[in-house]
């Protein structure tokens, strides 16, 4: 996932958080089924 994959769906995030949450292998749908 990109970080503007990312951003798009939590809004503002840092390296750090991008970085984590790529590892966790979610696609960027997923992601933002989970924050829903």
């Amino acid at each position: 996932m990109t970080l503007d994959e990312i951003s798009s769906v939590l809004g503002p995030v840092d390296s750090s958080l991008v970085a984590e949450i790529n590892r966790t292998g979610a696609s960027a749908a997923e992601l933002a089924e989970a924050w829903a």
